[in-house]
């Protein structure tokens, strides 16, 4: 490699001849703008990928936040509805009970009715009865 850092590049303008040392530093120059342009192009590309995820991610958090919001109203809206469905069951175990004090009060009033007409019966028999002896009193 020496032997090529002194050899000197003849161009056919006698102004413009370089040595291998200054052709490397043209060629370091080059490579090394390429790598900014490249370098820029790349910090470019990742600051709009960058600036994409964030869209994304503020995207996912008013979603989440949207899903957090309907949770709690259905949450809300369980437990309304549980405590709802706890009253109306209290109000069928009450319903319930009346229904059957009124089943026990019927039973007994119907027994009533029964004796009661029973009573009757066996009255209009002893009225019949006396009837029949006042009647056949009456004749003598």
């Amino acid at each position: 490699m020496d032997h090529y850092q002194n050899n000197v590049y003849e161009s056919p303008s006698p102004v413009l001849s370089l040595t291998d040392d200054q052709c490397s530093l043209i060629d370091e120059g080059y490579w090394h703008d390429n790598d900014l342009i490249l370098a820029a192009e790349l910090g470019k590309a990742l600051l709009d990928r960058n600036r994409k995820l964030e869209l994304a991610l503020e995207k996912s958090k008013d979603v989440e936040r949207e899903k957090d919001a309907e949770i709690e109203f259905l949450i809300k809206e369980v437990t309304n509805l549980r405590e709802l469905s706890q009253r109306k069951m209290e109000f069928v175990d009450e319903a319930d009970r009346y229904n059957q004090e009124l089943d026990i009060s019927n039973r007994q009033l119907m027994r009533k009715i029964s004796e009661d007409q029973q009573k009757i019966q066996r009255l209009s028999n002893t009225i019949a009865t006396l009837e029949e002896q006042v009647a056949g009193l009456l004749e003598r």
